[in-house]
C-alpha cells in the first residue's frame, strides 16, 4: 500500500511539470518582470507540432509501478515489470508533454521579419494575417498579443528632470535663467 502510494506521488509531480501556458497565463517569476513590447502584422500563421520536454519522470514512475506490480512472481518477473513500466511511463509522458502551437511571421514596424512559436490554448485566438499585434519579449521568451484594441497613436510620457541634491536652489528649482545684457554699438549712439 505505502509503495503504491509513493508511485503516485512521484507520477503526480512528474506530469505536474507538463502543465503549459497560453496567451492568458503568466508563470509567477514574470510577475513584476518588465518586457519590451514590439508592434508589427502578421504575415502568415501555420499550426506546428510541438514535440515537449521528457522528464524521465514517467520512465521512472512507471518502472517502479511495473516492478511492483510484477514482484509477486520472480525476479525475472519483476526486472520485465520495470521495463515495460518504464517503456510505457516514458511513452505517456511523452504524449502528455507534446502539444499544438501556432508559428507567426511578423512584419515588425522598425522593418524586421520575425517568426514565433507560440502554444495555443482551446481559448487562445489564433492571429490571421493583416492583424494587429504586439511581440512582447522577456530574456529570451516571446507572447504574440493582439494589438487591436490598442491605439495607434499616443502623446508621449512627460519626463521628470532629475537633479543634483545639493542644487536645491531656487534658482533651479524654478529653471531661472540668467538675463544676457546686451551692450549697445557705439556706432548707433
Amino acid at each position: 500500500m505505502k509503495k503504491s502510494l509513493a508511485i503516485m506521488i512521484i507520477s503526480i509531480f512528474g506530469l505536474s511539470a507538463c502543465v503549459h501556458n497560453g496567451q492568458n497565463d503568466y508563470n509567477w517569476s514574470d510577475v513584476g518582470r518588465p518586457t519590451v513590447v514590439e508592434f508589427g502584422k502578421v504575415v502568415a500563421a501555420r499550426s506546428i507540432h510541438i514535440t515537449g520536454e521528457n522528464t524521465g519522470a514517467g520512465a521512472v514512475a512507471g518502472g517502479i509501478g511495473g516492478a511492483a506490480i510484477a514482484r509477486n512472481g520472480d525476479g525475472r518477473g519483476a526486472l520485465a515489470g520495470l521495463l515495460i513500466g518504464a517503456i510505457a511511463g516514458a511513452i505517456t509522458e511523452q504524449e502528455l508533454a507534446n502539444r499544438t502551437g501556432t508559428e507567426y511571421i511578423i512584419a515588425l514596424r522598425n522593418h524586421k521579419v520575425i517568426t514565433v512559436v507560440q502554444e495555443i490554448h482551446d481559448e487562445d485566438p489564433i492571429f490571421s494575417p493583416g492583424t494587429r499585434v504586439i511581440v512582447q519579449t522577456s530574456g529570451n521568451y516571446q507572447r504574440v498579443l493582439s494589438a487591436e484594441t490598442l491605439p495607434t497613436q499616443i502623446h508621449r510620457a512627460k519626463g521628470i528632470k532629475q537633479l543634483d541634491d545639493d542644487d536645491d536652489s531656487p534658482a533651479v528649482k524654478h529653471k531661472q535663467r540668467p538675463v544676457k545684457q546686451v551692450q549697445p554699438d557705439n556706432e548707433d549712439m
